[in-house]
């Protein structure tokens, strides 16, 4: 099975389990990009940054406090499944966009928090 871990301080965090694991490989284009009057794209690539977005489908009050205090850091040491290179990858993210899903309060459960996670740098 594929995973994220989380590195929290110097000790890895595996995270709970998730419904959705997506890591999407977006280009960062320099300010020299247009697009030509025949049509054509012309421009200089920076990189291409790995985009992390997780879901999970429940989770108790005390893991999403967890995560929560891990993803307002201001960068964080991710490893990863590395599609693109068939092989466990790791680099600093930051986290971009956090939800913090719906309480069910009768049971404590929180329902679809998700996280996005961008590279800092080209892995």
């Amino acid at each position: 099975m594929r995973y994220i871990r989380i590195k929290n301080g110097e000790d890895y965090y595996d995270i709970p389990a998730t419904n959705n694991y997506q890591v999407s490989y977006v280009k960062l284009w320099a300010g020299d990009t247009n697009r030509a009057m025949d049509g054509t794209y012309t421009g200089t690539i920076i990189g291409i940054f790995p985009k992390i977005a997780i879901t999970w489908p429940t989770l108790t009050g005390s893991q999403q406090s967890l995560l929560l205090s891990i993803f307002n850091k201001p960068s964080l040491h991710i490893e990863w499944w590395d599609a693109a290179k068939q092989q466990y990858n790791s680099g600093e993210f930051q986290t971009s966009d956090v939800n913090v899903g719906v309480l069910l309060a009768d049971k404590d459960l929180w329902v679809d928090f998700s996280a996005e996670l961008t590279a800092l740098k080209r892995i």
